[in-house]
């Protein structure tokens, strides 16, 4: 008896650390999701507000050069090779 008693508990403290550790790491991640959505929203805000000026094609210029390497016809692009040495 006291023996299924010993078991019982090892294997309920054996639950308990593992409930923990679980715990821990839904917390870690929820911290995560939280800063990645303060992130976004104000990214999101900046756009709203860049949007709301009037020179919305200056924007959209601006994110096609940066984000997608476009260039308008007959325009040289140049990059500088050393940069981030």
């Amino acid at each position: 008896m006291i023996f299924v008693a010993a078991v019982m508990t090892v294997l309920l403290v054996s639950q308990c650390v593992s409930n923990y550790a679980r715990a821990a790491e839904y917390n870690r991640e929820a911290a995560e999701l939280e800063a990645l959505a303060v992130s976004v929203s104000e990214e999101s805000s900046e756009i709203s507000e860049t949007l709301k000026e009037e020179n919305h094609q200056a924007y959209f210029e601006k994110i096609a050069r940066e984000e997608y390497g476009y260039c308008k016809p007959g325009e040289k692009v140049y990059y500088n090779s050393s940069y981030g040495e």
